[in-house]
Parts: structure tokens; sequence; C-alpha cells
């Protein structure tokens, strides 16, 4: 496995910017536009009521782990602006009990009652409906306690929305659905002004998170949910985690925003829109009002480069850095050793399938004694008895409410003599916001995000041939304004990666800004402070470990 080296640098109007995982991302690509192409919904997008429904296997399997999935939710519903008065929890029926945020038990008729006749005098055509389903699922099926006929189907449920959102004039649904085999739900949900976004495909399982408590890839979505982000940015953070997590072959998360029942992976670059889908959600989030907070985000600001250890050293010290980390609930590092494969998911006597925890990957949870916000712990593959290798590390944190979520992944690599061989390859580079082609008005949002085998150097990124921004160190914020050529035309923009041993790649995409829309960009690059302006993370190109490290 390549050892790899990311930077990230971004230059946005956002609050913060996560770092994204340095390791290969199974996408999808796709030349189909899928239809007509939707326009993109606000950013500002309102909600109007919000369904949590949680399933439950006849056996129970890990029905306290869907319960605490489902309040997870709950809990971030009720920070982006939703009255408890407008959240509906539908939980398990286990011993015919309900679960403190409960508003009943996940039934059928209970489901049906709830889109029906509880949503209907909360959505509009201005207030759509948003839903979280989460279960152990099946192709074509939602388990509902495992009772003859109980289980819920697609056909059924885009019924109840039909019906919904013909009594209601409802314009709007936000579906996220957590189970294996979720996209099987897509081809028949799929609709005008709905976005769906599944664990993964119609053929394969979803995982559980690495504290065990949640799933792979809902703990990442909703974590940046919380933090402000669109439902597309969420989307791609969550991929990236499902990877870093080792499950890059053997869980395909999917979307589908451009109504014509195919869902989509991320595009080649790891990024949206891919197939016509992802527009949508990318200009959408998951809001009930503005919503304004003094609480200060925290998120991994350092961590180990790519490292490597000698054998005999019989030691691997993992550390992070982490901002604003007073509120942590824990830090946990996952660390896959080489050549490991996830647990096979198992399927029930009805053939649904259960999400799997994971058995031979170590998860390490990392301390700060000091409470100065560096984290560490240290690892010994050799005690473990583990072979040469690389060991993917994928470190995240969770605030103390579980609502905030953050991660960032690395490599060390075992080998005899604990040095790196030659630098013999290339980075990569490719711009993430904006995409190829998209319409563009006030302050762009420029992401682009670079890997190499060992370290990278530096970002620049150029606008129409000329260096906006180059970075090779966050320390120092700086601004730049740039008046670009008053004609509405076609703008391209340009990354490139260098890395220590001078290797060049770049990537470039086109934009095209709207009529009428400002040709002087404002730019702000900072180390990310943590207030509203342009921020841009990467991390420093010579780490050193730190001396508290062992």
């Amino acid at each position: 496995m390549q050892s790899t080296r990311r930077r990230t640098i971004a230059l946005a109007m956002i609050a913060a910017c996560l770092m994204m995982p340095s390791f290969p991302l199974p996408v999808q690509a796709s030349t189909s536009t899928g239809g007509s192409r939707i326009a993109p919904a606000s950013a500002t997008d309102r909600l109007g009521a919000f369904l949590i429904i949680c399933g439950d296997r006849g056996d129970h399997h890990l029905v306290n782990k869907i319960w605490t999935g489902g309040d997870r939710v709950y809990d971030i519903i009720r920070g982006v602006g939703f009255p408890a008065s407008n959240i509906y929890y539908l939980g398990p029926s286990y011993n015919a009990g309900l679960h403190s945020n409960d508003n009943d038990t996940a039934t059928r008729a209970h489901i049906q009652w709830a889109i029906e006749t509880w949503a209907a005098s909360r959505v509009s055509a201005t207030r759509g409906l948003g839903i979280y389903l989460f279960d152990h699922g099946g192709v074509d099926g939602f388990c509902l306690g495992g009772l003859p006929d109980s289980d819920m189907t697609p056909t059924a449920f885009d019924s109840w929305l039909d019906n919904l959102q013909a009594s209601s004039g409802c314009n709007r649904v936000v579906l996220i659905y957590e189970a294996c085999e979720s996209g099987s739900f897509i081809n028949e949900l799929s609709q005008d002004n709905r976005i769906i976004c599944t664990a993964t495909d119609d053929t394969h399982g979803s995982s559980v998170n690495p504290a065990g408590d949640w799933a792979t890839f809902s703990e990442p979505f909703w974590g940046a949910i919380a933090d402000g982000s669109t439902i597309g940015n969420a989307f791609i953070d969550a991929c990236y985690f499902v990877v870093d997590a080792g499950h890059g072959g053997d869980q395909f998360p999917w979307i589908d925003d451009n109504h014509d029942g195919v869902g989509h992976r991320l595009n080649n670059y790891g990024c949206l829109p891919n197939g016509g889908d992802g527009s949508d959600a990318s200009a959408t989030k998951i809001l009930y009002a503005p919503v304004f907070t003094l609480l200060p985000l925290f998120q991994i600001v350092r961590m180990m480069s790519p490292s490597f250890f000698s054998y005999a050293g019989n030691q691997i010290s993992v550390w992070v850095e982490i901002a604003n980390s007073t509120r942590i609930k824990d830090v946990i590092a996952r660390i896959i050793p080489p050549g490991w494969q996830p647990t096979a998911p198992s399927r029930d006597n009805d053939g649904f399938m259960t999400i799997m925890p994971d058995a031979g990957v170590i998860n390490l949870t990392l301390t700060d004694p000091d409470k100065d916000g560096n984290w560490t712990g240290t690892f010994s593959p050799a005690t473990a008895h583990i072979d040469y290798g690389s060991y993917r590390i994928v470190v995240s944190a969770r605030s103390e409410d579980g609502t905030r979520f953050t991660a960032e992944s690395t490599v060390a690599s075992v080998n005899d003599a604990g040095l790196p061989p030659a630098d013999t390859t290339a980075p990569t580079i490719k711009i993430k916001t904006p995409f190829d082609g998209e319409m563009v008005r006030d302050v762009i949002n420029i992401t682009a995000e670079a890997n190499d085998d060992q370290d990278v150097a530096s970002i620049v990124i150029q606008v129409d041939g000329t260096t906006v921004a180059t970075m090779t160190d966050p320390e120092y914020p700086y601004r730049i304004s740039t008046a670009f050529d008053p004609a509405n035309k076609t703008h391209a923009i340009t990354a490139i990666a260098t890395d220590s041993a001078g290797h060049q790649a770049r990537h470039t995409i086109t934009i095209n800004p709207e009529p009428m829309s400002p040709t002087t960009w404002i730019i702000i690059i900072g180390a990310g402070a943590g207030v509203i302006a342009l921020a841009a993370l990467i991390r420093h190109a010579k780490l050193k470990k730190r001396g508290d490290v062992k």
C-alpha cells in the first residue's frame, strides 16, 4: 500500500474546512447527465419537519447502536434549529418500550401516519421534509422487527411520500438512509426535488463506526451537517471516511438528486457532481431556521506525517493536535494492519444484512494528559504479532454531546531500517470545489487537495494564469483582491502541487460567472482561526514529532 501525504488548501467564505483523507477513493466515472439537470436549490433551503425512523431485526441485533444513532441525529437536528415539536422519532419496538426521545415505535402504520398526517401540517411548498432511516437493511426492504409482512418496502414508502406531497404541496424531501443495501431504495424513491443519500449501494453492506456505537457513514455525515456543511459536502466527507476506515472495497455510498433513479458515487476526482448527481445537494443544507452558535468548532490541525518505523523499534507513535479540544469526548486512532479485510456481513433468516463491527483492527484511544490539545498514544506491531508493511491510521474525535465529529488520516510503514524509499513518484492534485463548468457568483469557494507518497511541499492556485495563492505554511493569514476581465466569460482555475523532491502535478477546471456577477473576487487565506471568513488548513511541510510523544 502506498503511503500518502496530503495537503488541502481552501479559499472560501466558511468557518472552517476539514482536510480530506489520503487514500485511494473508489470513484465512479460517468459521462451521463442523468436526464435534465435541475437547478440547484438555495443553500438556505428550509425544512419544516424531520422524521427519525429506527428499525430493528427480529433478533434485536445491535439495537442499542441503532438507538444511539437515532439519538445523535435527534440532537444534531435540534442543533440546526428544529424545535422538538417539528421532529418525530420512531424507535425500535424492542420490549415494547420507548427510548428517551421516541414519540412512538417504528411500525408500518406509525411510519405512514407520521408521513401522511403528522408531517402534513408542518411542511408546505416552501418547507420540506427531512428523513433519517437507520436499520439493518436488505434489497428493497427496511426491517421493522422481523414480524411477517411488517417490513417496509420502497414502494410503500414512496406512496406515503407522494400522498404527503399531493396533500400539502411539499416540494422538497431530503432522505438519508443508513443500512446495508440501502441504495436499493433509490430507484423507487427518486423524484423531482428529492435528495437521497444512502450509506452504500444496492449490493453491499454498511459498517459500524470505529467507536462501535453508530455507523461509519452516518457519523461523519451528520458531524458535517452539525458544522454547517451542505448535504453534498457532508456526503463527500462521509465517503472519504468510509475509505479511511478500511471499507473502500466493500461499502459504496450513493447519492441521487437529479431524479433519474440512478445513484452515483463520487467522480474521478473524489468530488461531486457525478452522472448528474450532486449539484442540488451541494447547494442545500439541512436547516429549519438560521442558526448562530458561539461554540468553537474543534478540528484536527496537525497530525503525524506519513512515517517509517523499524520493526525492531517495537512501537509506532500516533499523535494529533486538535484545536478547541476542551469539549471532546474521545479521540480514537483506528489502526488498520497490512492486508486487513473487513468482516463480511451476515444475513438473518429473512435475508436482511447486518451492520457488522470489524475484527482485526486496533482501536487505540489517544489521551491528552496536559490538556493542551496534543493527543498521543503508542502501538506495537511486534507485540500484536503483525508483520511488516503499511498501517493505515485514521484518527477521529467526537464532542461530548456526540454532535460534532472530525477525522484525519495518515500512514505508518514498518520495515527493517525504518527509512523511506527514494521519492520517484509525482504528487496528485485535484480541485474539489468549484466543479468543472459550474456557474458561480459573489465569493467563490476554491478547495484543492494534493496527495504524495511522502510529502507535499506546496500548493499553488492560479486563476486565468495568475497566481492568487501559494501555500507552504498556514501560519500567517493574508488577503488578496484580484480584478478579472469585466466581461462575463469563462475563467480557468488551476491547482499545482509540488512535492519535496520537486515533482509536480496540476489540475485545471473552468467556471462560468453568472450574468451581472461581480468581477472582483476577495480571497482571504488563514490558518483555521475559526472565524467566519476564508480559511485554509494544510499540514506543515516538515512536521516534527513532539517531545511528549514517546
